[in-house]
């Protein structure tokens, strides 16, 4: 089996893989020489292409995944386009699709547009994030005025009602991991099919989710059957799987298990825009963290974001970091 993973978000990239073994993965950042480069473009397919040497007719399937509700700019690449209609290829179950029916969802109401919603905002063009994703995007203009053909992004996908409610990692601790194994949700709820029009060839698709491709690419080339896996991003406030996962990969399945409720990214970012490190300035400052030594450190605050909010009886993680540093 062959399949064509392509990330739409910062630092996108083309990636081929058959059966499990990677053969090629191209950055655009590489080759625009355009720091955490913005989307894919016909230059990066045809170079993952070459690499791994196949082509378009030999992909099975094609995977589409982005980065804080970035859309997915298409006009990039040459003759390729992403509708939402089913393909024959479809293999594997969508509880997704099936709960978008059952509730009358129309998914076009989910989809974001993030850079469009902040290049054409005149209120954002101050902003931090502005000035990032301006530098990372060589096509922000043409976002800007809507001459780039674009889709956007799902990234609202399952939700378990034992996930409403805030917990803890002691609590994650005691989870009976057995009881998540057969529940069809987990197991199948974070992608949703979509069919990919490529040089005339139409490709069976998944929209997936970050944090499960995160996971994905640790876990099936760690050569480990059972594996504890978590996954951070420097997003949000601890609320919701947006901000990273729990999971267990066990015989090729992975399992989420439990958003994770971390807001550490969220603290490296915060404390790197006080340092002036500039934009992404957060992973200079992990970069740095390993040569420093842990002045700050408290065992308290190892928690997630409802942990130390118990803890402390306040749910702000970063002001009551900042006081302790105080």
């Amino acid at each position: 089996m062959i399949i064509l993973g392509m990330h739409f978000g910062h630092d996108g990239a083309v990636s081929v893989i058959k059966d499990g073994e990677v053969l090629s993965y191209i950055s655009r950042e590489r080759t625009s020489r355009v720091k955490h480069a913005i989307g894919i473009t016909t230059n990066e397919l045809d170079l993952a292409l070459a690499e791994a040497q196949i082509k378009v007719d030999d992909i099975d399937y094609c995977t589409v995944v982005s980065t804080q509700n970035m859309e997915i700019l298409n006009g990039l690449i040459n003759d390729f386009s992403i509708s939402f209609d089913k393909h024959k290829d479809h293999t594997i179950s969508s509880p997704l699709e099936t709960l978008f029916k059952e509730s009358n969802i129309n998914i076009s109401n989910l989809l974001s547009f993030q850079l469009k919603d902040l290049f054409q905002s005149e209120k954002l063009k101050n902003t931090l994030q502005y000035e990032n994703f301006s530098k990372a995007c060589p096509e922000k203009e043409r976002v800007a005025n809507n001459s780039l053909a674009s889709t956007g992004y799902l990234d609202s996908y399952v939700m378990l009602e034992r996930w409403k409610n805030g917990v803890s990692l002691k609590e994650m601790a005691m989870f009976n991991v057995s009881s998540f194994l057969e529940n069809e949700k987990i197991k199948n709820g974070f992608h949703y099919p979509v069919s990919i029009s490529l040089r005339g060839k139409s490709i069976a698709g998944y929209f997936i989710n970050h944090h499960i491709a995160h996971a994905a690419s640790c876990y099936y080339s760690s050569g480990f059957q059972d594996s504890a896996i978590i996954t951070h991003d420097g997003f949000g406030n601890g609320f919701s799987y947006h901000s990273g996962l729990v999971l267990y990969g066990k015989d090729n399945n992975l399992y989420p298990l439990s958003p994770n409720h971390l807001s550490i990214g969220t603290l490296y970012k915060s404390v790197a825009i006080m340092l002036n490190l500039g934009g992404f300035g957060e992973g200079k400052l992990m970069g740095l963290a390993p040569y420093g030594k842990p002045h700050f450190f408290h065992q308290d605050f190892v928690e997630n974001w409802f942990g130390v909010g118990r803890r402390f009886k306040r749910a702000n993680q970063l002001s009551l970091w900042k006081e302790y540093c105080r």
